[in-house]
Order: C-alpha cells, then structure tokens, then sequence
C-alpha cells in the first residue's frame, strides 16, 4: 500500500506537469521539456523516494521525447536532441540521487528529532523525580562550589536557615567562624582523598546546637578535576542527647555501685575493727571465768565484761547512725537537718536556716531525698566551695517542697551535662528526680553555688491512704 502510494505520487506528479507544458506549447514551443520533467523527478524523489524519482525520470524522458517529436519527425533523431535527452538522463540521475539523499538526511532528522524528544522526556521526568526526592527529604541535601558557595540545596535546608534562600551564601554568610573551620576542614578532606567520607558535624540552629551526620562526596568534571562537594547531612541530636543520657546513667550506676561496695567494706571494717573486737574481749572474759576454778571477786569481772558490752552496744548504735539517721525516723527532716548543722557549725562554717515551721511530717521517700540532698551540699561545700557562710531554706507552696542550699564560695562554671567526675552533683540530680521532682544546680566563679530543689509535697497521712 505504502510502494502504491509513492509510485502514484510520481504519476501525479507527472501528469500535472504534462498538463503544464502542453498548456505551455504554444508560447515556448517543444523545446525546454527536459526542464520541466527534470522538475518533477525532484518532486517523486522528495515525496515518493528514490524508485518513484527513478520511475519518473524515465517516464518523464519518453513524454519529453514524445512532445519533442509530435513537432516534427526529424525532431528526435537529430544529434541535438539526442544529447539533450542525454543530459536530461544524466542530470536525472543526479536529481534523483540527491533527493534519495535528501530523503535520507531528512528521515535520519526526524529520527533525531524523535529521540531527542524522547530523551528530553526522560530527562524532565528524572528532573521531576529527583526534585521530589530533594524536596521530601528529611536529611539536609547540599551542593557547594570549592569556595562554600551553595549551588543547590533541597527544602530542608531552606526551612533550617535562619538567613533567608541558602543558595549563593557561602559557608561564611551562614555560620559561626568556628564552625566554618570545622566545615572547611571535612570538605578539604573530601577533595584530598577524592572519595565520600563520613563526618559529626554539630551545627547552631534556632533551637540550639544540632549534632549532623554528614556523608560528603566529590563532583568531578569531565576532566576528572574535583569541581564541587556534595553533602547530605542527617540530625542525630536526639539519638546523640539519648546515648549521651544512657552514658551518664551508666556512670552513675557504675559509681553508685562502687560507692556501695565501699560502704559495705567500711562497714565490714568497722564491725571488724570496733564491734566485733568488743564482743571479743567480753567472750574471752567470760571464757576465763568459766575455765577459772580458783574463787576471784565476780562483782569486779562482771563490771568490766558489762563495760565492753556497753561499748559493743554503743559502737553498734554508731553504725546504724551512718546507715539510717534516727533523728530523720523520730523526729521528720527538720530535726535531721538541724543536727546536720550542727556538724557544719563545729567546723566553724556558719549556717542560716529559714523553715518553714508549719511544714508536717511527710512521706519517708520525701524527706530522705531533703536530706541526702542538704546533706551531700554540705559536704560538697566543706570539701570544694571555701565558704564560710551557707544558707538553707526549705518551705511548701501548695503540693511542693522547695529546699535551696546556698554558699558564696569559689563557684563553678556549670556543664550542659553533670558528667562521670562529679558524682555527687549528679547524685543530687538523680535522688530528686527518682523522689518525683527536679534539682537544679546554679554556680559563677567567684560567686558560689545553688542547689535548688522542687519535690512533691507527700504528708504521710496522705501516703498512708
């Protein structure tokens, strides 16, 4: 149907030019047929394709021949027309040929045009497919030049910039120096080595200091020449503030327990060295009456071996002190304190307390979480702070406890996080936030520390229920 088609074109396109120069005759004679014919070749071989301008040529010669000829008879064998008809083959043949190339130039464009198409198609829905997954991604995705100019970053990293669109700032434009030291450092490390590497990052947001996981890589040109650093960058803060809490549990349970094994080898030696040496002496004493036949003065024997006896009882008594404070059972937490102050005013350290004198009786968890915390702040004071002068307040408001241990020593400058070294600090942490409540620490150098601490208010009517 197609090789129908084509050849058919030739046919018309034959015929109509037939009809032309028949309707021409009269004005420019027989002469000049070649032309026209040589005309219509171009046409079958620019539509129908080189067998149509091949079938034209030919048929468009002998029509030619045929009009030359019905002039006059001698008209075809002359020598002149034979070598136009020569001509009119030759050139024929060039015409037909150039359309068959045409054709094939023509037809090899379309087809480039085709997949050029195709390929823009397939690069506009990758463009559309990776903007989608630039634009969803949780993680900040970054290209920068080898100065820190942004190129290109994603939505994320637009919504976390606190200086307007990111691309055309630099490092410099968006960061603090000390940050763009540590920056410029890893993307150094990515051009010297050539290959991904994998970088912490902490970076200042709105909200604070942001801990990254930075994947960065090179961008070569077609040269091989690293002409860009690409970077995606994952916040890990909250995995990093979890694991950096589970290291500080951690310490503390590993403290806590060697603080035990301490108390319960003291223990031991006391009971050993005090205790247990009483009891000794008055077995031994009794062991030598009983084994002595001879009369001797029982009254004498019996007072002596009482008087260890009484020292055993005395030294058990201390003991027990040092593991659970009877003043705090008998008495509540405002009695123990008192005692405590006590200890600290025999050290020459002067101490104020402000309580609240219609503050009950509370829940033991309560009031021995008040006083390990006064207690470890005091001993905290006596061994670090220098000061000569501390000031306790405990009072309630409602259903809470407030205690506040104050001094004017030396101070500290406070972490973000207690860490393993100071224990005790810790310890006060943990003790109010197990009792249900907060300790908060508050120091400057030279102007001394605050523990101040909020807990439940719990009566012991009220825990009883």
């Amino acid at each position: 149907m197609a090789i129908a088609k084509r050849y058919g074109t030739a046919l018309l396109v034959l015929a109509v030019i037939t009809i032309v120069r028949v309707m021409l005759t009269p004005v420019i004679g027989n002469r000049s047929s070649y032309g026209f014919f040589l005309i219509g070749v171009w046409l079958s071989g620019r539509y129908g394709g080189f067998g149509p301008s091949v079938f034209a040529l030919v048929l468009g010669g002998l029509i030619a021949v045929v009009v030359r000829s019905s002039g006059e008879a001698s008209e075809w064998t002359s020598l002149e027309s034979q070598v136009s008809f020569g001509l009119y083959l030759a050139l024929g043949a060039a015409v037909a040929y150039l359309s068959r190339s045409e054709q094939f130039s023509r037809a090899s464009l379309i087809e480039q045009r085709a997949e050029h198409k195709v390929l823009e198609e397939v690069n506009r829905t990758n463009a559309l497919r990776f903007q989608a997954i630039m634009d969803n991604a949780l993680a900040v995705i970054y290209v920068k030049d080898l100065q820190g100019r942004f190129l290109m970053v994603n939505n994320r990293f637009e919504e976390l910039s606190t200086h307007g669109p990111v691309v055309g700032k630099t490092d410099v434009d968006l960061f603090p120096p000390e940050v763009v030291a540590q920056i410029h450092a890893n993307d150094q490390k990515v051009r010297d080595t050539r290959r991904p590497l994998e970088f912490e990052e902490i970076v200042p947001q709105s909200d604070g200091p942001h801990t990254y996981v930075a994947v960065k890589f090179p961008i070569f040109d077609e040269r091989g020449q690293v002409t860009a650093i690409g970077g995606i960058s994952t916040d890990i803060s909250e995995r990093k503030r979890a694991l950096d809490a589970l290291e500080a549990e951690q310490e503390l349970l590993r403290h806590i327990i060697e603080a035990q094994d301490q108390e319960r080898q003291l223990i031991a030696y006391e009971i050993h060295d005090g205790l247990i040496q009483y009891l000794t002496g008055a077995l031994m004493q009794l062991e030598a009456m009983h084994a002595d036949d001879r009369p001797v003065p029982k009254q004498e024997a019996i007072e002596s071996i009482l008087g260890v006896l009484r020292k055993a009882v005395a030294e058990g008594r201390r003991l027990m002190d040092g593991i659970r404070t009877p003043v705090l059972d008998g008495f509540g937490v405002v009695a123990a304190i008192e005692n405590l102050i006590e200890e600290e005013e025999r050290a020459h350290v002067k101490v104020e307390f402000v309580k609240d004198n219609m503050l009950d009786r509370m829940d033991p968890r309560i009031e021995e979480a008040v006083y390990r915390i006064t207690q470890e702040a005091l001993t905290n004071i006596g061994k670090h702070s220098q000061s000569k002068r501390v000031r306790i307040a405990l009072g309630r408001t409602d259903d809470r406890v407030h205690l506040e241990v104050r001094d004017w020593g030396v101070g500290f400058t406070p972490t973000n996080r207690v860490n393993g070294a100071v224990h005790g600090l810790r310890g006060m942490v943990e003790r109010a936030r197990i009792a249900g409540g907060k300790c908060t620490i508050e120091s400057t150098p030279g102007e001394g520390t605050s523990v101040i601490v909020d807990l439940p208010y719990v009566g012991r009517n009220m825990a009883a229920s």
